[in-house]
């Protein structure tokens, strides 16, 4: 388990070290106001690597994997972890990282750049909704117009 840590921390540290000055080069000005409180004491990595440890654990809290999993086991191995509330706090600093760092890994493996509406359809129409009626028409309308959008067209 601590070798899987270890390596998905070293995969998001270097993708953090290769996005994070490009993103802070494009972003437009620090117009906001001075950040208040103590400075955090986990990197942008390693609040990555626990966001991403939490949703693969098994734990459905992130409370409860903060102080049943993380706090106890992990702390020697992140020793400027915070408390549960300041870990809180610092998620939406790496909200964009993450996203991009999830994109770009997650996309790359499974391929899955548009929505199959015809699968929905196929769906619903197993689970017995919209089986006939007006309602069916306009299922039969969203289909067509998702799968006619340019934006779900799959690209080679």
């Amino acid at each position: 388990m601590l070798d899987r840590i270890v390596e998905v921390f070293c995969e998001v540290d270097d993708f953090c070290q290769a996005f994070l000055p490009q993103w802070e080069a494009s972003l437009l000005g620090t117009g906001g106001p001075a950040p208040r409180g103590p400075q955090p004491g986990l990197s942008s990595s390693e609040i990555i690597t626990l966001l991403l440890v939490h949703h693969s654990s098994g734990f459905k809290h992130l409370k409860s994997f903060y102080h049943g999993f993380a706090e106890p086991l992990l702390r020697g191995y992140f020793p400027g972890m915070p408390c549960y509330e300041h870990f809180v706090a610092l998620q939406k600093s790496v909200f964009v990282p993450l996203v991009f760092f999830l994109v770009g890994h997650q996309g790359t493996r499974t391929g899955l750049y548009y929505i199959d509406s015809t699968a929905l359809a196929t769906i619903i129409a197993a689970q017995g909704v919209c089986r006939s009626g007006p309602a069916r028409q306009d299922l039969d309308g969203l289909v067509l117009r998702l799968q006619a959008a340019p934006c779900f067209q799959h690209r080679q």
